[in-house]
């Protein structure tokens, strides 16, 4: 007894629990000194908590809220379950939009849930509009553009270097396309086609282009889910792949429209 801390002392002596048969039982003594240490801490637990919301509800930036059930999060996320597979992958076939400048009038607008929707509104020229998204490496990129309103049909789909100057003239300085009208091929360096004539047919309402990252091959299939289609085999071959590659239009009339479509 004599060894205890002053305070355990005076807390057994005030508590009128101990008797002959305590002093003379160490277990029993060291059980209620544990209890008594216990309910001490507990008490000073419970003060730090109090102390501590009285700091929250003092101020007023701090703000307490409370976690649902563990049961409602759960009943939550399998009801979000059902609708199906959840991915995160962003949509690769989307148009670049159309920097705000409210100085000068809008080439062109985007649109659809995916912004995948473009349609120009600029005056008659030729002009280059490319995806948001680099194409992978190392893969086979595969995309539909199809054709949703056009005038003259004078429509070129096609890839272009990630720094393409899309100023002036855009066929003879990069990119790799084929005419939607005629299906002749137009390129800028290194191959320089201008009316490379194909045996693909006219494009009547869409197109697939496939390019082949790891190869650096271009392959045009011509309204791929009609009877009548078929695989010409690759338009272009031996297509630089020192610098990224995004998917491109041009358009030459206004209020021309069209929709990329990932395949």
């Amino acid at each position: 007894m004599n060894h205890l801390p002053e305070k355990i002392k005076i807390s057994l002596e005030k508590g009128n629990l101990i008797g002959d048969e305590l002093w003379n039982d160490d277990n029993k003594l060291c059980s209620l000194i544990n209890d008594c240490i216990n309910i001490e801490n507990n008490i000073k637990d419970i003060n730090t908590i109090q102390e501590n919301i009285k700091k929250c509800n003092l101020n007023k930036d701090i703000k307490v809220k409370f976690l649902q059930k563990e049961d409602e999060i759960n009943s939550f996320i399998e009801f979000i379950k059902s609708f199906g597979d959840i991915s995160n992958n962003k949509n690769k076939y989307k148009f670049k939009k159309c920097p705000l400048n409210f100085n000068i009038p809008k080439e062109y607008e985007v649109s659809g849930i995916d912004d995948n929707i473009l349609i120009k509104t600029g005056p008659i020229s030729l002009k280059t509009y490319i995806g948001e998204y680099e194409l992978e490496k190392e893969i086979e990129n595969r995309w539909k553009v199809e054709i949703l309103n056009t005038k003259s049909h004078h429509i070129m789909v096609g890839v272009t270097t990630i720094d393409c100057d899309l100023k002036g003239f855009p066929l003879n300085k990069c990119g790799w396309y084929i005419s939607c009208f005629t299906s002749n091929l137009y390129s800028g360096p290194p191959h320089n086609y201008y009316m490379k004539e194909t045996d693909l047919k006219r494009v009547e309402d869409e197109i697939t282009i496939i390019m082949n990252m790891s190869k650096g091959t271009l392959k045009f299939i011509i309204d791929e889910d009609k009877d009548d289609d078929e695989d010409k085999g690759e338009s272009y071959t031996n297509i630089p792949l020192d610098k990224p590659l995004i998917p491109a239009v041009i358009l030459y009339d206004s209020k021309d429209k069209v929709k990329l479509i990932e395949c």
